[in-house]
């Protein structure tokens, strides 16, 4: 038995930052226990945390990332909308609720910048190497 322990703010803002999520919850739990167990800890403290933040972070971009390009690359102008006004929000803690009523409101007619027509070179030859 490993007898870990956590210390109170470790468990707090383990709480505060996986928002209910269990996943997440466990995910930095996990992560920052192995850290302490690397360093040969029986307690769990922020630095854990911060590192297991990191890890947690780089383990999941990929998988967050081919989400995120699925979600963009829809022809839907309303998905894009929404996607752009969450990542403008500077609340941490935003709730699904929040971002529909902002929605329906209203509030969340946005233009979305025009990306730039690209001039393409207009060579006759390719190169291949």
């Amino acid at each position: 038995m490993l007898n870990l322990i956590f210390e109170k703010e470790v468990i707090y803002r383990i709480v505060r930052l996986s928002s209910g999520y269990a996943y997440f919850t466990h995910l930095l739990a996990l992560k920052a226990a192995e850290k302490a167990i690397i360093e040969e800890r029986q307690t769990i403290a922020l630095n854990n945390l911060n590192f297991a933040i990191e890890k947690a972070i780089n383990d999941c971009e990929s998988s967050l990332q081919k989400l995120y390009e699925i979600s963009i690359k829809s022809s839907v102008e309303r998905y894009k909308k929404v996607l752009y006004a969450i990542a403008l929000c500077n609340d941490e803690f935003i709730k699904k609720k929040d971002v529909k009523a902002k929605y329906e409101s209203g509030v969340l007619n946005i233009v979305l910048p025009k990306e730039e027509q690209k001039e393409l070179p207009t060579a006759s030859t390719v190169t291949i190497e």
